[in-house]
């Protein structure tokens, strides 16, 4: 990675944490454009260049954070086990706080992105039935996310990774 590939990542990591800070003080939708790359010290250039608005910044955040979580854990986009969905679960218990943060501000929808964003792995190969389960996957964890905080983190982490095996285990 070239230095300006690294301070492009560096400058879209300091947008989307403008962001998650800024929602911690006022409501999603009273931030502006401005509030963040002020908080950020980037320019509205620099903003639109990367995002198209600040729901597409949230998305690539939540990716981010998956991202990190999931190169700290060793684990590739199209892996499917137990063992994985116990990790996924583990890393979104773990941001629940700024979970709560975009369902409050109606945004659910970064939250998806962001989840089939991280099946980025998903490929139409050869065999359909490969992809179409891959997509389905992505689908499903998307819904038990979202179900999972609106219901305030009814199960614990086990049990959820517990449904999504015994959910995609029947496909």
């Amino acid at each position: 990675m070239n230095r300006r590939e690294r301070m492009t990542i560096e400058l879209k990591d300091d947008l989307g944490q403008a962001l998650v800070s800024l929602m911690r003080e006022k409501p999603f939708d009273k931030i502006t454009v401005e509030d963040i790359i002020t908080s950020a010290s980037a320019s509205r250039a620099s903003f639109y260049r990367h995002f198209k608005d600040k729901e597409k910044l949230l998305s690539y955040e939540l990716l981010r954070q998956w991202a990190r979580y999931a190169t700290e854990h060793s684990l590739l986009s199209t892996d499917a086990s137990r063992e994985r969905d116990q990790l996924f679960f583990e890393f979104i218990y773990s941001i629940r706080e700024e979970n709560q943060l975009v369902m409050e501000a109606g945004c659910e929808s970064c939250i998806s992105e962001a989840i089939w964003n991280a099946f980025e792995g998903i490929q139409q190969d050869e065999d359909p039935h490969e992809y179409y389960r891959d997509c389905f996957r992505a689908s499903g964890l998307s819904g038990l996310t979202i179900g999972w905080i609106k219901a305030g983190y009814d199960l614990t982490v086990d049990q959820m990774a517990d449904l999504a095996a015994e959910l995609f285990d029947r496909l």
